[in-house]
């Protein structure tokens, strides 16, 4: 809607600066220049939610990644979405995921880390924010640590549609981070085994150096041996070093491999807690 009032403003013809939003939108739908695409939200209302653009255009033929790049145009499309965008699973997608990224600061000694919630609170949904339904498949919406999305690329989904996305080597580090909403332990060794013959080393090497996280590199050292895969280069340098303190150590604790689910053994070279 802001969008038509914006193009109604620039082009400043005398007698239609009257015209509002909404008006002009019901002339577009009545001349079949654009469609409404009708979406279920939460509470099981039904509402048209998306303007889609065409003479010809097919809702049958919107994509799902155009449905949510246009829920937050600033997100970044990820996790079980951005799995199946890289062809790293096999199974099907069961929920869409878009990110808005914040940056939240450490909390000062004695601070809580996040103030207590005067309301009523809601359900606790661990997949994130979910927005809508559409054609049975829920959308959400979560908000996540920018240091930790390090790893953003741009596609163009078609000629109108440019699409922010995680890189590979960002979801497969998001698979370990948040294994559910990746499609759960069976996706995530699945993305990870496919994900070897185009692996960038290079590239995750950066990523582990901007994420300054051990427990991540362990996630992936052990992943990474798990696989059979021995890096080279800066990652088989970095990953050697994670192993050899781990070594050193006598008073590590073992971390969730994948958090969030459960675990029946620990691997005692990564400490790492494995389903």
């Amino acid at each position: 809607m802001q969008s038509l009032t914006s193009v109604r403003d620039t082009l400043s013809i005398d007698g239609y600066k009257h015209i509002t939003g909404t008006a002009m939108l019901e002339y577009l739908v009545t001349a079949r220049l654009v469609q409404l695409l009708e979406v279920e939200l939460p509470e099981g209302r039904m509402q048209e939610k998306f303007v889609v653009w065409g003479i010809t255009e097919s809702l049958e033929s919107t994509e799902p990644l155009e449905i949510l790049q246009a829920t937050a145009r600033d997100g970044i499309i990820c996790y079980f979405t951005a799995v199946h965008f890289h062809g790293l699973t096999t199974q099907g997608v069961s929920h869409h995921h878009i990110a808005r990224l914040r940056h939240y600061p450490q909390p000062q000694q004695g601070q809580k880390d996040r103030p207590e919630s005067l309301g009523e609170r809601k359900a606790f949904d661990p997949l994130g924010s979910k927005q809508f339904t559409y054609r049975g498949m829920p959308y959400y919406l979560t908000q996540r640590e920018r240091d930790l999305v390090v790893g953003v690329q741009r596609r163009y989904l078609d000629e109108r549609t440019i699409i922010r996305i995680t890189t590979l080597e960002q979801t497969l580090l998001d698979a370990l981070h948040r294994p559910m909403s990746c499609g759960g332990p069976a996706v995530v060794f699945e993305a990870w085994e496919t994900a070897l013959e185009r692996l960038d080393e290079r590239r995750l090497a950066e990523y582990l150096e901007a994420i300054a996280s051990s427990e991540v590199d362990r996630r992936v050292g052990y992943m990474l041996e798990n696989l059979g895969h021995r890096p080279g280069g800066v990652l088989g340098e970095r990953l050697a070093r994670m192993r050899e303190e781990l070594a050193r150590a006598t008073n590590q604790t073992p971390i969730a491999l994948l958090p969030g689910t459960e675990s029946d053994s620990i691997n005692p070279y990564w400490l790492v807690e494995v389903p």
